[in-house]
């Protein structure tokens, strides 16, 4: 019987083998979990709405203030969607669709328990999948947040910084995501065609004074999501 011929492996290639492993399996574990859960559209009257809104609620440290009457504004127009799983909803993206074929994600959030199973991979792909027409997405995130090294995984690129509106000095990096085949311009991420809101002097005095009584709705007008949107004026 002929001798068999042994082969050896420098420390080297074996950590660059086990890496591969570790990553295929990486790989398969989120495969298996994504079928777990489905991303559908949430409508203003779902009743998946409730759990959209305290879910956000609950993030609003990372996410800003978003009132329920903005919610269901977005879900009218059809630009939220939740990963499900049975009757609960993991988690849920909110965007909002510019006039220029680009797509702004204003809030990705994922409930912390069901992190690591490609809910937020689930749902930027449906959001793709259902708006073929849109060329761009773009977003803003916090500098000193976690999802920071999160969004080159799904293809964003990073385009610029810019301060955010915050009471505490902020940071924020656009990102941008663009469909391969789509010619690529180094365009400014604040949207040109932003709408012009004219605030009364109540809302006026609430920004100046955000400790007023009822002020903390007027406030939100200065949440980071919102200034690429819009444009206030007196």
């Amino acid at each position: 019987q002929p001798a068999r011929e042994s082969v050896t492996f420098d420390r080297e290639s074996l950590l660059r083998y086990s890496r591969c492993i570790i990553l295929h399996l990486q790989e398969a574990i989120v495969s298996v979990s994504m079928n777990r859960f489905s991303a559908i559209v949430v409508n203003s009257d779902s009743p998946l709405m409730g759990q959209v809104i305290e879910l956000g609620d609950k993030y609003r440290k990372f996410l800003g203030l978003f009132t329920r009457d903005a919610y269901l504004e977005r879900a009218a127009r059809k630009s939220i969607l939740a990963a499900v799983t049975g009757t609960t909803v993991a988690g849920y993206l909110l965007f909002y669709k510019a006039r220029n074929g680009r797509i702004r994600i204003t809030h990705m959030c994922v409930d912390e328990p069901f992190r690591k199973n490609g809910i937020a991979r689930l749902l930027f792909g449906e959001l793709l999948a259902r708006n073929e027409g849109f060329h761009t997405v773009i977003l803003s995130c916090r500098t000193d947040f976690e999802s920071m090294s999160f969004w080159p995984q799904l293809g964003f690129v990073y385009v610029s910084t810019r301060p955010g509106r915050g009471d505490t000095p902020t940071e924020l990096a656009n990102y941008r995501f663009t469909r391969k085949g789509t010619a690529f311009f180094d365009e400014d991420l604040v949207d040109e065609e932003r709408d012009d809101v004219v605030i009364d002097a109540n809302v006026f005095f609430d920004l100046e004074s955000p400790s007023r009584h009822g002020a903390t709705e007027s406030c939100g007008l200065l949440a980071d999501w919102i200034s690429p949107i819009i444009r206030l004026c007196v």
